[in-house]
């Protein structure tokens, strides 16, 4: 921000090419070309927008993992008392049809841990880039009214 102040937008350009922080990459997509300021929200708008992809689809990912885990523990619960009841069917012998009725509630368990600590990771990482998108936007409108003032 020191650089965009003193009006040295190729200095910040440079430094700004060098960082990880997701916010610098933002930035950096202004200083090129440093359109005027009616103009910035667009071009903030796509840079937002190629930064932050990413994290959406791997949040789509994180979503669809919590959705299906429940139906594929569901579908080894079936598949337990399925054998559960062919073993019945088949002797009276306990030990064999617990052992069924182990798989089905194994896999039940196992499905809802998959869906819960998936949906918890969704949850955390949306609020975490939500919060990195809030503090961008602040900071964009820092940048904005710098370079207003020095029009």
């Amino acid at each position: 921000m020191r650089f965009v102040k003193d009006g040295k937008f190729s200095e910040a350009y440079k430094l700004a090419s060098k960082s990880g922080d997701v916010f610098i990459r933002v930035f950096k997509y202004l200083l090129p070309n440093i359109p005027p300021a009616k103009e910035m929200d667009n071009v903030m708008t796509i840079a937002l927008d190629k930064e932050f992809g990413r994290s959406h689809s791997f949040l789509r990912i994180l979503n669809a993992c919590a959705a299906l885990a429940p139906a594929l523990g569901l579908l080894g619960t079936i598949t337990g008392l399925i054998k559960a009841f062919g073993t019945m069917s088949e002797t009276v012998d306990m030990s064999a049809i617990a052992l069924g009725i182990s798989e089905a509630m194994t896999t039940t368990f196992l499905g809802l841990v998959v869906a819960v600590v998936n949906l918890a990771a969704s949850h955390l990482f949306g609020g975490v880039a939500d919060r990195a998108i809030s503090k961008i936007d602040s900071k964009m409108n820092d940048f904005k009214l710098v370079r207003i003032a020095n029009c």
